[in-house]
C-alpha cells in the first residue's frame, strides 16, 4: 500500500541517485590533542588554580566542577573540528570537481 502511494517520488529519487555513492566518515581524534586544546580554557585554568589551596571540602566540589567543565570542553573542541571537517566534505562532491583549489598541491 505505502509502496504504490509512494512509487512516482521514489522513483524520481532512485534516478536522481543513479550513479552516485554515499560514503561514510568517521574521525577519531587523539587524546593528547584534544587536552591540548584545553589548556587554553581560562576557565579550568581557574578552577585549577582555586583547587591548589582549596580545603578538602571545597577541593571536592571544585573537582568536579573542574571534570564536568573539562567534559563541557572536550565536546566543545570536539564539535569545533567536527564542524570544520563538514564544511570542507562537500568540497571532494562530484559536483564540485570543476572549483576544487588544487593550488596547495602545486596543480594550481
Amino acid at each position: 500500500m505505502w509502496l504504490s502511494k509512494e512509487y512516482e517520488q521514489l522513483k524520481a529519487l532512485s534516478a536522481k541517485l543513479k550513479g552516485k555513492a554515499e560514503y561514510g566518515v568517521q574521525v577519531f581524534f587523539e587524546n593528547d590533542f584534544v587536552d591540548r586544546n584545553l589548556k587554553d580554557s581560562q576557565e579550568i585554568q581557574n578552577l585549577e588554580e582555586q583547587l591548589k589551596n582549596a580545603s578538602s571540602g571545597v577541593a571536592y566540589l571544585l573537582n568536579k566542577n573542574l571534570k564536568k567543565r573539562r567534559q563541557i570542553e572536550r565536546h566543545l573542541v570536539l564539535d569545533k573540528y567536527a564542524r570544520a571537517l563538514l564544511r570542507t566534505l562537500p568540497l571532494f562532491s562530484p559536483e564540485n570537481s570543476s572549483r576544487r583549489n588544487y593550488s596547495r598541491r602545486g596543480k594550481g
